[in-house]
């Protein structure tokens, strides 16, 4: 699987957050089916932007600022930023010289600007392997991967690798045996401008356009480099199945599986899958680093538990680290409760901070309730069989399984027997929000039988035979103790930490 994905030096957008959340979640599934899921964070750790920072570091980078700098990564997304800021008139000016030209926007930019031949010819040395561009490109790639480890933790996500376009860029030979089976099987040509391309027009594949595999300066092109890595990656794994979480780039990768279906990769090709959503705005303001959004979400976690009249008392006075979990958790919440992962409106600071509907705060208070529950139920078993006790015998008796059967606890047994076809349905569909949902249904029927039983304590009165109560407290802890697993297996499928109190 390949999610998240962040260009170096570049913000971290609306959807690589996505990618990262609704990424960890289908992750999880698969491996709760049984498979062996390999998570693959593939940088955008080469290209022309690295071009871009490689200008900016001459121009504004200093060793010095970098080895003493409390935060290094965002020393050098500072320096890129700067390039970007002097690059965007320039995109603006190219944008509309196209538009006027009636014509396509190409990737080289306009050779005639100095900054972006000045880029190109720096993203150039790097792929013919000078050795100071090689330098600046380890130490930003170390920094980068070093700081996202760090910031990844944080909302409970893992990757097994950080490959990189870089992997398969600076082994020539994976390039270049690709570009052999294209030019073999006579599926690229070279265009007027010296650049070499695929058109499949010549396939029926009119929809697909035409995509550059190598620049006219001679460098190679994203595309190119993600045909290497779908190579790659069969001869290093053995893949069953490839999935791509990537937003927005829907024809991009339509271009990759029909290209790879034309080498002669059928089998490969059926076994590639790509889950697109779009890109959402955002409610919090200008993104820029990842650490940057967690903090803010955190920051909004904090001002809701001690302002908002929502949140009720138990809450505010939370440990600093149940807070923070609290935050991911509402987040992850916000992110995945989507019906539909194609389409997302974005970070909802308001939504965030809700008791109300399906939120994470709602949720977390109801599952707080459940186990506030199940421990005051086991403490009165406790009690009472202690007083009950003859003999010293203080053997749990055999639950009474029918004093379930009436309302309000007849419904949460029927709801919990369909974790596991839920469950399955979910990971047909890689659609989220159908668990989500269900976790929410459990829960909110929790409540109503908590709310019809007082706590779902003073139900039980401790009047009449002694082995019948005993036996309705154990019914309804064994209630509880299912309902809070299946609880639980959802929550750890979603990413989500839960916190009892």
């Amino acid at each position: 699987m390949e999610f998240s994905s962040p260009n170096l030096g570049q913000d971290f957008r609306t959807d690589h957050l996505r990618s990262t959340i609704l990424g960890g979640f289908i992750a999880n599934m698969y491996e709760a089916m049984g498979w062996h899921v390999v998570r693959i964070n593939y940088l955008g750790d080469w290209g022309k932007h690295i071009g871009l920072l490689g200008i900016g570091w001459v121009r504004y980078g200093s060793e010095e600022v970098l080895e003493n700098h409390a935060d290094p990564f965002r020393y050098l997304h500072e320096v890129y930023a700067r390039m970007e800021d002097e690059l965007k008139p320039k995109l603006e000016a190219k944008k509309k010289r196209a538009r006027d030209r009636a014509g396509q926007l190409e990737e080289d930019g306009n050779e005639d600007d100095e900054i972006f031949g000045e880029r190109d010819a720096t993203f150039k040395k790097l792929e013919e392997g000078d050795t100071q561009a090689v330098e600046l490109w380890e130490k930003l790639r170390r920094i980068s991967i070093a700081y996202y480890v760090n910031v990844y933790r944080r909302i409970g996500v893992q990757f097994d690798d950080y490959p990189g376009e870089s992997l398969v860029c600076r082994n020539p030979e994976a390039i270049l045996a690709v570009e052999a089976r294209l030019r073999e099987r006579d599926i690229s040509d070279k265009a007027p401008d010296g650049s070499w391309i695929i058109d499949f027009g010549k396939y029926d594949a009119t929809r697909l356009g035409a995509v550059t595999i190598r620049s006219k300066d001679g460098t190679s092109t994203y595309f190119l480099r993600d045909l290497a890595t779908v190579c790659d990656r069969m001869e290093d794994y053995n893949f069953s199945t490839l999935i791509y979480v990537v937003g927005e780039q829907d024809l991009h990768f339509r271009q990759v599986f029909k290209t790879i279906e034309l080498m002669g990769h059928v089998d490969i090709a059926e076994n590639l899958q790509h889950l697109a959503f779009t890109r959402g705005p955002s409610r919090w303001g200008k993104e820029q680093l990842l650490g940057d959004i967690l903090d803010r979400c955190e920051e909004y976690m904090q001002r809701a538990l001690a302002e908002s009249s929502q949140v009720p008392p138990q809450l505010r006075n939370l440990p600093p680290s149940a807070q923070r979990n609290l935050a991911i958790n509402s987040l992850i919440v916000l992110e995945l409760n989507n019906k539909n992962k194609a389409h997302t409106i974005g970070l909802d600071a308001e939504m965030l901070m809700s008791t109300e509907g399906e939120t994470g705060l709602s949720l977390q208070l109801s599952y707080a309730r459940l186990s506030s529950a199940l421990e005051d139920l086991e403490d009165r078993q406790r009690k009472y069989l202690g007083s009950e006790t003859k003999n010293g015998d203080s053997t749990p008796p055999e639950p009474d399984y029918l004093s379930l059967a009436d309302n309000p606890w007849v419904e949460l047994p029927r709801l919990l027997v369909r974790y596991p076809a839920r469950v399955q349905a979910v990971y047909k569909s890689l659609e989220p929000s159908g668990l989500m949902s269900y976790l929410f249904q459990v829960l909110e029927e929790v409540c109503y039988c908590l709310d019809e039983t007082g706590e779902g304590v003073n139900g039980i009165e401790d009047v009449g035979d002694s082995a019948a109560v005993a036996a309705r407290y154990a019914a309804r802890i064994l209630l509880f103790e299912c309902t809070k697993q299946v609880v639980l297996n959802a929550m750890r499928l979603l990413g989500i930490i839960p916190i009892n109190r």
